[in-house]
């Protein structure tokens, strides 16, 4: 008995520790936001570092940068070139791809929640091309109907969780770095 409540013990410890992260799959995008803990940050301090964050980030920030409430919201939009990839038959092709992120801040802590994603097909001699939006409430545009995924996508998924994940973990590794002590 005792042995089952030290082992219970360590997995609530462990799940409550771990960095919960974004992930991909059939049922879409999730988890839908992820809230990053900044202790000892006030919410005008995070909503200020959050803005450095993208104006250093961003090649033309003023362009990226959609919407602003003071100190409540940062809405910004990026673009990943040549990043979401498919196959078709021995061929690789990626498109450029455009992904919108809503920032929300209070006293220690912002919610980072994507809202959109999307990639642009390059017109072809036998289509005119276009933007595609992907679904971020389901991803069964990726799979199959017995639920394994399309050869053809594969690698969609993965890279979907990979943008939002290090988008995400940027911008906590630069709100939660002390700058207060950079001397030069």
């Amino acid at each position: 008995m005792k042995i089952i409540n030290l082992t219970l013990s360590m997995f609530i410890c462990f799940t409550l520790t771990a960095q919960e992260k974004f992930k991909y799959d059939e049922n879409g995008l999730t988890p839908k936001y992820l809230v990053g803990e900044i202790n000892g940050l006030n919410k005008n301090k995070v909503y200020e570092k959050s803005l450095n964050w993208i104006k250093e980030t961003y090649k033309n920030p003023d362009e990226v940068i959609k919407t602003t409430i003071e100190n409540e919201k940062i809405r910004f939009q990026g673009v990943a070139m040549d990043y979401l990839c498919q196959t078709v038959l021995l061929s690789t092709f990626c498109y450029n791809t455009t992904y919108t992120i809503e920032l929300e801040f209070r006293n220690g802590k912002y919610k980072f929640t994507p809202t959109s994603i999307s990639y642009r097909m390059p017109a072809s001699q036998y289509d005119s091309g276009g933007s595609i939006e992907v679904n971020l409430n389901n991803g069964l545009a990726f799979y199959k109907k017995n639920g394994t995924i399309r050869k053809q996508t594969k690698s969609m998924p993965e890279s979907i969780e990979k943008l939002f994940n290090d988008l995400e973990r940027s911008l906590k590794e630069y709100v939660e770095k002390d700058d207060s002590n950079e001397k030069w």
